[in-house]
Order: structure tokens, then C-alpha cells, then sequence
């Protein structure tokens, strides 16, 4: 595939009075710019990423082969936002293990999924493709069949299967169920079974007595937990663990957030009091975090932390009523936002530092190979559009974001949108576009686009010429080949539909933010994945 080659233009800042760089496009649809190297292969000890300090500064980490192959580990948190986390500056204590991980992690301050949708984020992290380059944009909105890979596309996991790791993935829900197509290459894959989500202790449990009884290395392993997603009932003490405070009234505040959102056919079926949305979202991070620092305690008491890759992330955030919107699928910054960590192995360390550059879920593998540079990995590398992160030549100076694939009557929300270093552009339609100033107005509330045409003129070029090299990307991949029959069966629809996917919603409308879904905890069973999946 041919990559165009990355350039930039100039646009002032009217606000501020001084020129500051903006891309013109680039490869993959995202310029990138020099982050300097400084260090050695492996990180660890004091990055510290506990509230967020002002003026953070670009890590850059060299390549380098280990001496034995590393194992890696995916820890992945469903409808996390990045701002609910200590490390990420939240005021609650609803992550204390995490934050003790991050002081040992590269934290990424800006990391975005390309879209806040379970299936499709979670195919580009594992593929290293945008969602308009491997085609699915929605959980369910691909003709309910598998999803299919590509002409030569290939999964992460298939990779590392076929270079001599052990994979296994544990998966809390529906989207990622072995009937969507994701459970490619894994030699275990354990799912929920009778219903549409299983609690994280469910999942923790069969994950963790796999890892007990793993002997062989290296190996591949993928967690996913899906109880921020909703419904949100959290296991006591987690229920009541926080209450609305004078702090909560201020962060609300600050943002907007209405008090309620009445039902909707796009919001769901009962009223979202935005308060007890809130506390109880929490209380399912505090509880999600416990299980997660379970996982982690796990993978250092059988002496696996100096040779384990470990990456938590976020596959998308949640709206929880900021922007009239409860649950996610749209574009706005709390919905693609989502925390970042990585554990490198090694003995370098940086003290204070944290990555500010803007970097996408489908950055996170070419990041985590390009660390070891294994020669099995090349192929993958040629397809991914997503980049190293802390190689020579790369800036994270844009990121495109899109929709869902859902529609819902006439309801006006943006298709795409653009984020930089100091601007977020929403394109809604030929009509309609909305532009927020990022350093002054973080939370979206001032739309700017008519104050500022030529510079939403300037972004909504930008867009579009991203969009364009995607699609051109994908149609040299060719269309996308789900296996012939293979349609989603009616209980995979079912559970999907339960979950408030309905009618190829990416975004969880129906059942909005959570609270309509069942909420039993169900069973999961471990299954062999397919030969020649």
C-alpha cells in the first residue's frame, strides 16, 4: 500500500495571538511530526500519571530485541472515560489500582478511539486499521454476519498464534462474542453464554485460573471488562461507595450537564437522572479497578511482570447526559477519549514524564511491537495505518473520529470529527459544523465556526481529505469477505439487541446508558477457537 507522505500547514490562533502547527493531511489520514529519542527500550518505575501536571513532554523510547520474546497482556475497560480515573485527574478515589499501575506506566494524556463503539474500536486496536479502512462501524450494522477480514488483513492475535505464542481471550459481552467474528485467532476464548454480559468477576475468575495453570511462554492473553458499560449495578460496597458531593455539583456544573434525560427511541426507556448515572458509574470503575489490580497482583506473584507487555486502555468513554447524549456511538471528547497506560518492561526510567501528543487506539500495537521489533511483526506493520508512537518522525498533530453507523429518526449529531492540538471540528452535514477552541473550551460548549470561518474552513478540508485517504486505503484492501452463511445467529442479535444495539446502533441508544438491561451475572465457559480462525 502506498502511504502518502506527511505534510503540514500554519493556521493562526486568533485567541492566542501566535501561529501554531495544524496538519494538512498525511499518512493514514494523520500528519506526523519529530518526537525526539532519548531512552532506552523499557520503561518502568516513576512515570508517574497521577493528576495531570501542566507542560507534560513527549517520551520517545528506542527499539530493542530482548533477549527472550515478551508476553503480552491487554487489559481492556468497555466505556471508560479518561477523565474518571485518578491518573487522569478525577477528584474521586474510583481507581486506585490502576493509578498504582500508571506510576509505573507511560501514561498517554491524549488517546482516542476512533470511534465509541465496542466492535469496531476494538477491531482497529487489534488490526491496526481505522474503521473506514476495515469497514465495520457499528456492533451489528454489517449485515448481522461476521465480520470478515479483508483481502491479506490480519488480526494481531492470528500473528502472534502463528509465531509461536499461546492466546487466549476473556470477553464480558455481546459485541465481542466468537459469533461477531473476533474470536480470530485465539486458542481460548471464553465469552458469556445464555445472556448479553457477565459482571467482571466472572470473567476475572476464568481468566485468572488460566493464568494460573499458563506454563507456556510467551503467550497472548486479552481481558475485557464491560461493567462501566451498564446496566449499572454494581456489587455492593461499590453500590453505595460514592455520593453527590459539592465536588460533583462543580463538575457538573462546569460541563453542563443537565439534571435528566427524559426517554427517547435514541436514549432509551426510562428517564437518566444524570446524578445517580454518575455515582453509580463510578461505583462500577471502583469495582472494575479492584479486579483489574486482582489481575495484576496475579501476573506478579507468578513472576511475569518483567517479561509482560501490559496495556490498559479504554475501548471508547461514555456520554452519562454531558451533551444531552447518556451513552456513546457519537463524537464528542468524553465519548472518545479514553485512557492509555502501557507497562514496558526494563530498567529506564523517566520521572514525571507523561506523552502529551494525541495518539488513536490504532497506534497501541505497532507501539508495543515496535518496542521489541520482532521480524515476524513486519507484515503487520506494513498493514497497520496506525504508527509507533515513539518512533523517530511521528507527532500525533491529528485524529479522526466518527460516528457510529446508526440512525435514529432525524436526530442532528456530527458524522466526524477532527481533533488537534488546539482545535475539535465536528462535521454534522453540508449545512451544519461546529468548531471548540480544545485550551479554552474543553468541554465543547461554545461553538466557534461562525466566529471562525476560515479556520473551519481550513479543518473541514483537513476532514475530508483524511476521509478520503482512509477510504482509498480501504478500497486498495478490497471489501471485506465474512465467511459465506455465516450471519449473526438470532440469540447473538438477541443479546446484542438487549444491550440496546438495536437496528445497527453503535451506541448503545436503545438501551441508552445501561439501565434497561438485564442484570443477572451470567455463566461463561471456556471454548476452543476454531481451527484456521
Amino acid at each position: 500500500m502506498v502511504i502518502p507522505p506527511s505534510r503540514k500547514t500554519t493556521i493562526p490562533h486568533p485567541l492566542l495571538g501566535k501561529e501554531r502547527s495544524t496538519p494538512g493531511g498525511g499518512s493514514t489520514g494523520r500528519s506526523r511530526a519529530f518526537l525526539p529519542l532519548m531512552l532506552v527500550l523499557w520503561l518502568s518505575g516513576a512515570m508517574g500519571c497521577e493528576r495531570e501536571p501542566e507542560g507534560s513532554r513527549p517520551v520517545s523510547v528506542a527499539a530493542k530485541v530482548p533477549s527472550a520474546p515478551m508476553n503480552l497482556l491487554l487489559i481492556s475497560i468497555d466505556t471508560l472515560r479518561a477523565d474518571h480515573l485518578g491518573c487522569y485527574g478525577y477528584f474521586r478515589d474510583t481507581s486506585p489500582n490502576i493509578d498504582a499501575f500508571s506510576r509505573g506506566a507511560v501514561c498517554f494524556e491524549n488517546a482516542y478511539a476512533p470511534i465509541a463503539t465496542t466492535l469496531p474500536a476494538h477491531v482497529s486496536l487489534f488490526t491496526g486499521l481505522d474503521p473506514l479502512e476495515h469497514g465495520i462501524t457499528a456492533n451489528i450494522d454489517h449485515g448481522h454476519r461476521q465480520f470478515g477480514w479483508k483481502g491479506g488483513v490480519v488480526s494481531i492475535t492470528e500473528v502472534m498464534r502463528r509465531n509461536g505464542y499461546t492466546t487466549a481471550g476473556f470477553v464480558s459481552a455481546a459485541p465481542l462474542r466468537r459469533a461477531s467474528g473476533f474470536a480470530v485467532g485465539f486458542d481460548t476464548f471464553v465469552q458469556p453464554t445464555e445472556r448479553a454480559f457477565c459482571q467482571g468477576g466472572v470473567t476475572n475468575q476464568a481468566a485468572l485460573a488460566w493464568l494460573e495453570t499458563q506454563r507456556a511462554e510467551p503467550f497472548f492473553m486479552f481481558v475485557h471488562y464491560f461493567d462501566p458499560h451498564g446496566r449499572y449495578e454494581p456489587p455492593p460496597p461499590y453500590d453505595t461507595m460514592f455520593d453527590t458531593t459539592a465536588d460533583v455539583e462543580e463538575y457538573l456544573t462546569a460541563r453542563r450537564f443537565p439534571d435528566s434525560l427524559p426517554p427517547s427511541p435514541c436514549a432509551g426507556r426510562k428517564v437518566k437522572e444524570t446524578r445517580r448515572q454518575l455515582n453509580l458509574y463510578d461505583g462500577e470503575i471502583r469495582y472494575t479497578d479492584e479486579l483489574v489490580g486482582r489481575l495484576l497482583a496475579s501476573v506478579r506473584r507468578l513472576d511475569l511482570w518483567d517479561r509482560t507487555v501490559i496495556v490498559i486502555f479504554g475501548d471508547h468513554g461514555q456520554g452519562l447526559n454531558q451533551h444531552d447524549w447518556p451513552a456513546h456511538g457519537r463524537t464528542w471528547n468524553e465519548q472518545l477519549r479514553v485512557p492509555l497506560l502501557m507497562h514496558l518492561p526494563g530498567a529506564a526510567e523517566v520521572a514525571g514524564e507523561r506523552v502529551a501528543e494525541l495518539v488513536s487506539l490504532v497506534d497501541v500495537v505497532p507501539t508495543v511491537l515496535g518496542r521489541w521489533a520482532p521480524d515476524w511483526a513486519e507484515p503487520f506493520i506494513r498493514q497497520a495505518s496506525g504508527r509507533d508512537v515513539f518512533a523517530s518522525g511521528f507527532a500525533g498533530d491529528s485524529l479522526l473520529g466518527q460516528r457510529s453507523s446508526r440512525k435514529c429518526g432525524d436526530d442532528v449529531v456530527p458524522q466526524f470529527a477532527l481533533t488537534t492540538e488546539l482545535w475539535r471540528y465536528h462535521w454534522v452535514s453540508e449545512t451544519e459544523e461546529w468548531l471548540f477552541d480544545r485550551k479554552a473550551d474543553p468541554y465543547e460548549l461554545n461553538n466557534l465556526s461562525a466566529a471562525l470561518p476560515q479556520i473551519t474552513a481550513e479543518l473541514r478540508s483537513q476532514t475530508w481529505r483524511q476521509v478520503g485517504e482512509l477510504r482509498a486505503r480501504a478500497a486498495q484492501m478490497g471489501e471485506s469477505a465474512p465467511p459465506p452463511g455465516k450471519i449473526l445467529d438470532p440469540e447473538t442479535i438477541r443479546q446484542l439487541e438487549a444491550l440496546g444495539y438495536v437496528g445497527g446502533d453503535g451506541g448503545g441508544g436503545g438501551g441508552g446508558g445501561g439501565e434497561d438491561e438485564p442484570s443477572e451475572e451470567n455463566p461463561v465457559s471456556p471454548t476452543p477457537a476454531d481451527e484456521g480462525n
